[in-house]
């Protein structure tokens, strides 16, 4: 992880995911220039990450800021979907399943469920549960009777908190378990003194479903921005 201007860049160049190789705030902070992205793409080819995104806010600044990416080889390739919502209470929907706060003696099973939820890789699994019981950070588990299903994280700064790590196993799908996962988040995040909450997940197109998407706008989030992720590739197996 480094930072570059008011971009911060990490990597984990040996797991193809675009999720863990990527460039946050570009434009944001400062008014951008080219030779940042310059910048970037050697730290990335340095590490040996075979391909990497830059993920752009509406405000980031200048406006040529996208042609100066697709100058360099960038190309489009997807939105981010950024949601908010205030901390009101979520009314609860019937589940069998119970929602488990939990510290870092469940880790492993924190990083076991969002891994297997995900597809990740076992090199990310330490990882995955790093950030159980730091500060800041709350963890959850979806519980079905002994067996965790289902995982969420909330992290809180000040008057907001974020939501993330949400993954169900393929096993316990379409029984709740992220509903309420949500609901709990919100309602801790009330306790904790948040007045909002905000997430992100993929944009929902006519050719990619987003459950995720249609969780977030069923819970009352409401969409605050797109996203849209520039990828370049450094190189080909």
């Amino acid at each position: 992880m480094t930072r570059l201007d008011d971009t911060l860049a990490f990597w984990a160049a040996t797991v193809d995911i675009l999720a863990f190789n990527r460039a946050i705030g570009l434009g944001v902070g400062n008014v951008a220039v080219p030779g940042t992205i310059d910048a970037l793409t050697d730290a990335f080819t340095i590490a040996g990450a075979p391909r990497f995104m830059i993920q752009l806010c509406p405000d980031a600044q200048p406006a040529t800021l996208r042609g100066w990416l697709e100058a360099r080889g960038f190309t489009h390739h997807n939105n981010w979907v950024k949601l908010w919502r205030d901390v009101s209470p979520i009314e609860a929907r019937p589940t069998d399943l119970r929602v488990e706060q939990i510290d870092r003696d469940r880790r492993t099973d924190f990083a076991h469920v969002l891994g297997t939820g995900f597809g990740f890789p076992e090199s990310i699994a330490p990882w995955s549960g790093a950030a159980v019981g730091a500060d800041g950070w709350r963890h959850y588990l979806a519980m079905d009777g002994d067996t965790p299903c289902g995982t969420g994280a909330l992290f809180v700064r000040g008057e907001v908190g974020w939501l993330g790590m949400a993954a169900t196993l393929a096993t316990h799908r379409g029984r709740g378990s992220q509903g309420a996962l949500i609901a709990r988040r919100v309602s801790d995040a009330a306790k904790l003194g948040c007045r909002f909450v905000v997430v992100e997940t993929a944009e929902e197109t006519p050719a990619r479903p987003a459950p995720s998407y249609r969780n977030m706008i069923r819970f009352g989030f409401q969409v605050a921005y797109l996203r849209p992720n520039f990828v370049k590739v450094l190189r080909t197996e």
